[in-house]
């Protein structure tokens, strides 16, 4: 049977057009969904420079009077591979010492409006250990600090005592909110789009939006300064201790 070829009619052509359309819109929304890109990127850091058991220039440590420990470089363990090149910054505690472990960190701005902070991460324990940590300014020109948590701009930690690893946010005023769940022994990156003028963040996991969204910071801030690792196990409790990894941090504003 001979069939007739198709012809464009005004009322299909209106469709075609529409279908186009919302196919953009849906993939618009799609790719806003993905961790931004802001401004220029003003510190790269791949700890390929800084010598085993050292940080690359320009890092301090706050030091924990009663904790030999802090954040450092070290060759990559057998087994993992860098993001980039053979280095890794590695975050642990040693048994039976401070809960807590000295932070290391590294001062930026000062930034009054917005900064996207990302990182990969390496996690090896389901137990509580990487807290992340922002500091700045606040309205009245005090700082504000990288701990206790009560005291940061905003604070993050990687894991909990349960069997899942995942992001969790301190919240001003008390308590956590829970966030994405990471799987262990493997990289994933971490985005923090911080909107410093409105005081929120959002946090982003490999690339794609999680449930942490428009999270407040603990303390009113008018300008961010300085961003920390460190190593906590939770509150009153002796956990053994499995070592977390940091690699191509990367800052932008």
């Amino acid at each position: 049977m001979f069939n007739a070829p198709l012809r464009a009619t005004p009322h299909g052509l209106f469709q075609t057009c529409l279908g186009v359309l919302l196919g953009s819109l849906v993939l618009a929304a799609v790719v806003t969904a993905q961790a931004p890109v802001i401004g220029n990127v003003v510190m790269f850091e791949d700890f390929e420079g800084a010598a085993p058991g050292a940080l690359p220039d320009g890092w301090k440590v706050s030091r924990v009077s009663a904790s030999p420990d802090f954040p450092h470089v070290v060759s990559a363990p057998a087994g993992i591979q860098p993001r980039s090149g053979g280095k890794v910054l590695m975050v642990n505690r040693t048994v039976g010492e401070n809960l807590s472990t000295s932070l290391s960190y590294v001062d930026f701005g000062p930034v009054e409006d917005r900064v996207v902070v990302s990182f990969w991460v390496y996690v090896t324990s389901h137990v509580r250990s990487l807290n992340v940590s922002l500091r700045g300014t606040t309205p009245d020109e005090k700082d504000t600090l990288f701990r206790p948590n009560s005291d940061s701009s905003l604070f993050l930690t990687l894991n909990t005592s349960r069997p899942d690893v995942n992001i969790r946010s301190f919240n001003r005023g008390g308590g956590w909110t829970d966030g994405p769940v990471l799987t262990r022994n493997t990289w994933h990156k971490v985005t923090l789009d911080i909107n410093v003028r409105a005081n929120t963040f959002d946090v982003y996991l490999n690339d794609s939006a999680t449930q942490l969204k428009d999270v407040p910071f603990v303390n009113a801030t008018r300008a961010l300064t300085g961003l920390s690792f460190g190593y906590q196990s939770v509150t009153g409790q002796e956990n053994e201790p499995g070592p977390v990894y940091i690699d191509d941090l990367a800052i932008s504003y």
